[in-house]
Parts: structure tokens; C-alpha cells; sequence
């Protein structure tokens, strides 16, 4: 969080600046790279910003505290997108979390939809005050998900990598299990051809089972499923047991990467009858 308020400070800075040539950009960039990025003092922000910022100081604090600041932010600026995303994110209650992200997204549609919308669609993510927005939309999607509301989660991620197809939040993967999940398997493969050259764990392992539920037992399943094997020799002892994301971050081949995968698709392989039992055949010649 304390990179993204240094980008923030970093676009406020950029909008005070009156350009005249690509030299003077890249001067401005050279010397602030060496300097680092100025703080910018409060009584220079508007309300909004203001907001903005205790939130940012929210992230960095306890929860209570958090709360609390966020709370203030909303007081500053009652449309602060990234406060509602903060407040959804302390719930343990599910409704409520809904509850802050659907305010969150209400304000993101009138800020961010209608013409806005159709002159930045396909680029979202690369304008920075569109990233609370995205971020409420797909925590909103987790909770339908969690919610059994399959179909509304696959809208909500379909919408996200409408309004940003390079995916920089990575919900393309999701997207994959949710779909294999419903049983939509022409949306899934479209998907899966789309993201042909991905390379990450879950298609590799999801594009195997796909093919085993088309095909069986066949060379292409095995084929398959012996590089995803190859990728993260771990999925496989864990598809029929439960598993818990035990870091923020994993590396490629590792336990976490596995727990990860499975935390998504682990129901997929045990509701498919003798898909985890095949694994293991194949993974065990």
C-alpha cells in the first residue's frame, strides 16, 4: 500500500507539470527517480486527496485505528471509493462487506461509467483513480462467490477484464475455476484459447481436467496434465483435502503456489468422478 500512495504522489505531481516535450518528461522522471517523490503537504490537497491519504495512513495501521480513518475520510469526501473498499475489507461479516463495496461501486459507476467508460474501456487499470473501483468489483465478486452466487462472480470478473483485458489483477485465473465450476465449458475453452500462452498453474492444471472431463483417460489428458506436474509437483497430493493460502506471495513449483491453485480448484477435481484418482495415477508413473 505504501508503493501505491508513492504512484498517487507520483500522478499529483505529474498533473502539476505543463510538459512542452518528451526530453522535459524524461528529465522530470530522471530527477525524481534519483530524489524520490515528495510527500505532498496536506493544506496543498483538496478534500478528496485528503480523504485519500487517511486511507492510505488506514492500510498501514491497526484496524481499529483504521476504522477509524477511514471513517474520517468519508467525512473529508462521502464519495471516497477507496474507503468503502477499506471498510469492506475489515467485515468478518459478509453482507456488510457486500454492503460497503456495492457503495463503493455505486460511486464508481457514476464517476467511471457511461461515456467515461466507452472512451477508457480497455485500459482501466492504467488510470490510477479507476483501481479502488476495479478493486471493489472484484471483492465483490469473491463475496458472491463465497455467497454460491457462481454466475454474478463470473459477470462481475467478465465486466473487470472488459474494462482492462491485460488483467493486471489477475482475475483471468479465477475466471478459469469459476468457469469449470459452472459447468460452462464453451465459455470455459474460449477463455483457455484466449490465455493459450499464459503458462501459469492454473491453466496448466485446469486445461488438464477440461480435457480429461472431454476425453478421459487420453493422451492429450496425460499429456496435459504431465506438464502442469512439471510445473508444481505439490497440486496434486492436495486436490482431495481442503487447502488454506498460507502466504500472500509464493514463488513458481512451491507448496504456497499449490495451496493457492487448490484453494480455487480442488472442488472442481472432486466433483468430477475418478478425475483425482486419475491424477494420481499419472502422477505416480
Amino acid at each position: 500500500m505504501k508503493q501505491k500512495k508513492v504512484m498517487r504522489d507520483l500522478q499529483r505531481l505529474l498533473e502539476t507539470q505543463n510538459f512542452r516535450n518528451e526530453e522535459e518528461v524524461k528529465a522530470f522522471l530522471s530527477k525524481y527517480r534519483k530524489e524520490g517523490i515528495p510527500e505532498f503537504q496536506q493544506d496543498v490537497l483538496n478534500a478528496g486527496e485528503q480523504a485519500e491519504d487517511k486511507v492510505y495512513q488506514a492500510y498501514e495501521s491497526t484496524k481499529t485505528k483504521g476504522i477509524k480513518l477511514a471513517e474520517e475520510a468519508l467525512k473529508l469526501d462521502k464519495d471516497c471509493i477507496m474507503a468503502y473498499q477499506y471498510l469492506g475489507e475489515q467485515q468478518n461479516n459478509l453482507n456488510k462487506a457486500k454492503n460497503f463495496y456495492l457503495k463503493g461501486i455505486e460511486i464508481g459507476k457514476k464517476k467511471f461509467g457511461g461515456k467515461y467508460e466507452e472512451e477508457n474501456k480497455g485500459h482501466f487499470w492504467m488510470i490510477f483513480e479507476t483501481r479502488p473501483y476495479m478493486t471493489c468489483l472484484f471483492n465483490l465478486s469473491e463475496c458472491e462467490y463465497i455467497s454460491e452466487n457462481i454466475d454474478e462472480s463470473i459477470r462481475l470478473i467478465e465486466y473487470l477484464l472488459e474494462l482492462n483485458p491485460n488483467d493486471n489483477q489477475g482475475v483471468r485465473y479465477i475466471l478459469s475455476s469459476h468457469l469449470l465450476e459452472a459447468k460452462q465449458y464453451l465459455k470455459y475453452e474460449k477463455h483457455s484459447k484466449v490465455n493459450k500462452d499464459d503458462g501459469g498453474i492454473f491453466f496448466k492444471f485446469n486445461d488438464a481436467l477440461y480435457e480429461f472431463i472431454k476425453s478421459g483417460n487420453s493422451l492429450k489428458s496425460i499429456t496435459l496434465l504431465k506438464k502442469a506436474i512439471e510445473h508444481n509437483k505439490y497440486v496434486i497430493s492436495k486436490l482431495d483435502r481442503k487447502s488454506k493460502i498460507q502466504a500472500s506471495g509464493y514463488s513458481i513449483g512451491s507448496k504456497e503456489e499449490a495451496n493457492y491453485y487448490c484453494e480455487y480448484n480442488a472442488k472442481n477435481w472432486q466433483e468430477i468422478k475418478g478425475a483425482i484418482e486419475w491424477a494420481k495415477t499419472v502422477n505416480g508413473k
